[in-house]
């Protein structure tokens, strides 16, 4: 009897993208200069095509339609697919009907990026409540096969979460996962606004529950915005280590702090390397996730160690995504991944850093008055 394969679940959003750049500063109602690129983007997809084109065995489950954007993603998946690593049983299951979710329209986003800065604009996707009859068929469909073992759970942003799509159980896929491969499984949140818009307070009880959870630091004081005393990110932190929840909190241009389970182990401070040639930050954030995931999928559970070793990873991976433009555009091997750490001398850097709390929270306020 043939092992089962180790797979890693990426469930999330999958979009065709308009990226317009510009080298001036973006002025509402005022004429500019850009470049345009098509490219193809969301969440679900840029985790699936980092871990794929990395040699990792990503299985997606995507909000997209059998539209001509759905028939280009997947075809651009499958030649991903066969090119890095031939599973016909990975294979297989993107070639299926299974890999549209019927009745959906694939959305379309557009990024202005302009200098160092980006907006982001996407269409209100359709016919949401298609997507949570197709996803929990999806998920049904992999417990009945067995040649496959679900080791970890990458969750992006899930449109059909958010709580005007579902006000009866807001969060309902997201909370889900947690609960169905929390025990078995690394379970790795890296949510959009459909999902944590609820606030602190409605997913309090989830948080323990997920391996970890990853957010901006200008999403996550959305989050606690309707939290009484958590007004900063020294308290957000407290919080997070007074709940046991293992979280990171990414800063764009200043890195990234992580925080394990109650904190006695002190904070990791993931500093920015120097990077020469910054082009555009979108999908940096699902790299920074991918990479952690890749790098941690088949230990459980984990330990501080490997906490700081996979987040020393995870940078290497988000900042290669600020060299290129667009959020699943250009993956690279590991060997190509390899080579970038060693220009950036990622491998001898000391950018990163563990600090107690008490050490830390000079560091924090400063971080709350620059970003």
């Amino acid at each position: 009897m043939a092992a089962k394969q180790d797979v890693i679940l990426t469930v999330g959003s999958g979009s065709a993208e308009t990226v317009l750049t510009s080298e001036d500063t973006i002025r509402i109602g005022q004429k500019h200069i850009t470049r345009r690129y098509e490219l193809l983007g969301g969440s679900g997809l840029n985790f699936s095509f980092r871990l794929i084109h990395a040699g990792f065995p990503a299985l997606p489950c995507l909000s997209i339609g059998e539209d001509r954007t759905g028939l280009i993603i997947r075809e651009t998946f499958l030649q991903s697919l066969k090119t890095t690593q031939p599973n016909r049983h990975l294979i297989d299951r993107v070639e299926s009907g299974d890999f549209f979710c019927p009745g959906l329209e694939t959305p379309h986003t557009t990024i202005v990026v302009s200098r160092d800065t980006r907006s982001i604009f996407t269409e209100k996707m359709r016919n949401t409540h298609m997507f949570r009859e197709h996803f929990y068929r999806q998920i049904e469909a992999l417990a009945n096969d067995s040649d496959i073992n679900i080791r970890a759970v990458l969750i992006g942003h899930i449109y059909a979460d958010h709580p005007t799509n579902n006000p009866e159980n807001p969060g309902e896929i997201t909370r889900f996962l947690i609960d169905r491969f929390s025990e078995d499984a690394l379970v790795y949140v890296n949510p959009g606004l459909s999902q944590f818009i609820s606030g602190a307070s409605v997913w309090e009880s989830y948080l323990a529950k997920m391996g970890v959870f990853q957010v901006s630091l200008s999403e996550i004081r959305q989050f606690f915005a309707a939290t009484p005393d958590v007004n900063s990110l020294e308290d957000i932190l407290h919080w997070l280590a007074a709940r046991q929840i293992t979280a990171v909190i990414t800063l764009d241009k200043f890195g990234a702090i992580g925080t394990f389970q109650d904190g006695t182990d002190g904070l990791i401070f993931a500093w920015p390397f120097e990077l020469e040639n910054i082009i555009d930050s979108t999908g940096a954030g699902d790299a920074f996730a991918a990479g952690f995931t890749a790098t941690l999928y088949q230990q459980q559970p984990i330990d501080f160690s490997a906490f700081r070793d996979a987040i020393q990873t995870a940078t290497i991976w988000g900042a290669y995504a600020c060299t290129t433009l667009g959020g699943a555009q250009d993956c690279p091997d590991r060997k190509t991944l390899h080579n970038f750490a060693k220009e950036i001398n990622a491998f001898d850097s000391d950018n990163i850093e563990i600090k107690n709390a008490h050490d830390a929270d000079l560091i924090l306020r400063l971080l709350d008055k620059a970003y």
